[in-house]
């Protein structure tokens, strides 16, 4: 796509007991406030049905989504996160981290966001339960935090090993590489050392470890908080692989 640079189809991912993952059901993406017409056009061929903001209030205000009209889109906001990119304080702070102050910044953020924001996931797999809101895109602002989290979910409702998983969630890394020098360069302009900059942009395997163990932690294990925390039981989640795998 002309404007996003983290749009992809989940599809084609292959689960342990080799079943594959339908493609054109559903995307993940970032800003989807930046459409160019060839744009509009994709997500026309695609057939989208159903939009899920992961953005905050903040977020959405700032910089809402352009979508075709003519396609009567269901757009579904879920908002996460809280609204401090532009703060003054927040900024302050970034200028005098070190580089393990930020790593573990933005672990922490990240191990707590299925926890503290599990009602919305939750709400979104509900989402994904209901075949004519098919085909799919969920997003947020760089589509690797919040999005990338929910697609990780995905991928282990769906039988994706943990290596496979960390590599789709590593991609975002590649599909953002000029997304990224734009950032360094905002960065740079606030003052913020271009490592921590990185750091706040990049995504590892690693993270996602840390993220499946913060859960597991929390309630025992991945499973008990897909029933738990997602509502999703065995059924749910046979329907989920029904729905999406081949």
């Amino acid at each position: 796509m002309d404007g996003p640079s983290n749009f992809r189809d989940l599809g084609g991912i292959i689960t342990v007991d080799e079943r594959l993952i339908s493609r054109g059901r559903i995307f993940r993406a970032d800003r989807l406030a930046v459409l160019s017409p060839g744009d509009l056009q994709i997500l026309k061929k695609l057939q989208i049905r159903t939009v899920v903001d992961f953005r905050s209030t903040g977020e959405v205000q700032a910089e809402p989504d352009i979508l075709p009209r003519e396609l009567h889109l269901d757009y579904v906001h879920l908002p996460m996160g809280i609204d401090q990119g532009k703060n003054a304080e927040w900024t302050n702070t970034l200028r005098s981290m070190t580089p393990e102050q930020a790593t573990d910044l933005i672990v922490g953020y990240y191990t707590r966001l299925p926890l503290e924001w599990s009602g919305q996931y939750r709400a979104f797999f509900h989402k994904l339960l209901e075949t004519d809101a098919l085909p799919l895109v969920f997003h947020c602002t760089a589509g690797k935090d919040r999005t990338g989290i929910a697609t990780a979910l995905i991928l282990y409702i769906l039988g994706v090993d943990i290596e496979s998983n960390g590599r789709e969630y590593e991609l975002s890394n590649m599909y953002k590489t000029d997304s990224h020098e734009k950032y360094a360069g905002l960065f740079r302009q606030h003052g913020i050392d271009r490592v921590i900059g990185s750091i706040l942009m990049e995504v590892k395997k690693e993270y996602l470890e840390k993220i499946f163990k913060a859960v597991a932690d929390a309630y025992g294990s991945i499973d008990n908080y897909i029933e738990r925390a997602l509502d999703l039981n065995g059924n749910a989640r046979a329907r989920l692989k029904q729905v999406f795998l081949e």
